[in-house]
């Protein structure tokens, strides 16, 4: 169910797990209507814990989740636990949830499953694909302890020589980041990951967008291009991504362009404790709603960052809400989930768009420093093209602007995913980085 998202106004909050018997559902509907469905996995809140489940994270359930143990039956799902992707067993009668893949640091997710075996995928930056199969034997078993065959396939572990060696030295860790408030607010940490080869270099800030989504410790080739091209990446799960816990999600709502900002400059200062930051050379690179942080970070940290990446980036929510396929965001973000219900509306007020404006990167274009490079979708319906134009002319309007560049995709749309968009994209962000950005 999605009764939180449906209730707060809040994309992607925290979803839940409910059962129907289909014996009782078809006979209640004869005699009393729809019958009441019974919860399984209800909402969790946020524990500074990494083993405590945090909620059912999950979009897309598999064809058929089922399988008998013994006298029990399991609803099998892949669900964002904190910064990893985990392969769960939810006790169909009990609501008991089991984490049945390993906790190693990777992300591992369901593939495959049948009454008697179970088909997974491990991921990590610096590992794209391992297969891994295990039996069940239709009683019951210890599901925390699950062994796990490795399942070799040609085509998915042969890489060229130079990828092969490059994969080799990515490393990453997972960082607990104490938050700026941490001593007034119970939501006192999130966490941040460091992808690197190792060793102090040029360093790259990388928000996600959302802003209620999360990185994952899985795979993600733009990020291991450019730690393998000699940058560490730290990815960012501040305040208000998934994978936390509902109460994490919800404090991020009137609370944009500052507690999240905050947050990933603390997850820098994190880092930079972990002797993985060249101090002086650092960028930001972020899409959407990464793209509406990294612009807030150069304004409001100017002095830090050396260039900006940014890909169909908010940069004006007063601006936004008027074509945008999804206004209730704007209002929600802004305001909080109460008030932003209350003020959601066709017509927007001079008061909301004040607001809005005040809450977005533009309020801090005349302190920017660091050189941007900007890529826009042209057929981008959820953060159309003219929001991201007016803050580069607002940049270049100044006497002492920076260095710009604007490169439209016109047949692509708001995630710039099809794959020409995407070569060309890293392509030339890598170009930029190098342009500003000096490693050896």
């Amino acid at each position: 169910s999605q009764d939180n998202a449906v209730r707060s106004g809040t994309h992607n909050a925290t979803p839940s797990l409910h059962s129907l018997c289909r014996e009782k559902f078809l006979l209640g509907m004869e005699e009393t209507g729809v019958p009441k469905a019974t919860s399984l996995v209800g909402t969790k809140n946020f524990k500074d814990s990494k083993k405590e489940f945090p909620g059912f994270y999950t979009t897309v359930l598999h064809h058929n989740p089922f399988v008998e143990l013994g006298n029990k039956r399991y609803v099998w799902a892949t669900v964002q636990w904190r910064s990893d992707l985990a392969v769960i067993a939810v006790d169909t009668e009990s609501g008991q949830v089991i984490r049945a893949s390993p906790d190693n640091g990777s992300s591992w997710s369901l593939l495959g499953i049948t009454q008697r075996s179970i088909l997974v995928l491990e991921s990590n930056p610096g590992c794209p694909a391992k297969l891994h199969a295990t039996r069940l034997t239709g009683e019951e078993q210890n599901l925390n302890a699950l062994e796990w065959t490795s399942i070799m396939l040609p085509d998915l572990e042969s890489y060229p020589a130079i990828v092969a060696k490059s994969l080799q030295n990515i490393q990453h860790k997972t960082l607990r980041v104490e938050a700026h408030d941490s001593t007034e607010n119970p939501i006192n940490s999130f966490e941040a990951t460091v992808i690197h080869c190792g060793e102090a270099k040029p360093t790259l800030l990388v928000p996600h967008g959302g802003p209620h989504t999360a990185y994952s410790s899985q795979f993600v080739m733009s990020i291991s291009y450019l730690v393998a091209s000699g940058y560490n990446v730290i990815t960012v799960n501040y305040r208000g991504s998934t994978g936390f816990g509902e109460d994490f999600v919800q404090s991020l709502p009137g609370n944009i362009g500052d507690q999240d900002v905050k947050d990933c400059y603390q997850a820098l200062l994190r880092a930079k404790d972990e002797g993985l930051v060249s101090e002086e050379q650092i960028a930001v690179v972020g899409g959407s709603h990464g793209g509406f942080l990294s612009s807030h970070l150069i304004g409001q940290y100017p002095d830090v960052f050396k260039a900006a990446i940014l890909r169909n980036p908010v940069c004006n929510i007063s601006m936004m809400v008027h074509l945008t396929d999804i206004p209730d965001w704007c209002f929600i973000e802004t305001y909080g989930s109460d008030e932003g219900l209350k003020r959601a509306q066709t017509c927007v007020s001079v008061e909301d768009l004040l607001n809005m404006e005040n809450k977005s990167p533009v309020k801090y274009v005349e302190n920017v420093k660091a050189p941007v490079l900007m890529m826009l979708g042209g057929g981008d319906r959820r953060v159309p093209m003219d929001d991201g134009k007016r803050y580069l002319a607002r940049l270049k309007q100044r006497h002492d602007s920076p260095d710009s560049r604007l490169i439209v995709f016109d047949n692509d749309d708001h995630g710039l995913t099809k794959p020409q968009t995407e070569f060309e994209q890293w392509i030339t962000a890598l170009w930029w980085l190098k342009k500003f950005i000096h490693h050896d």
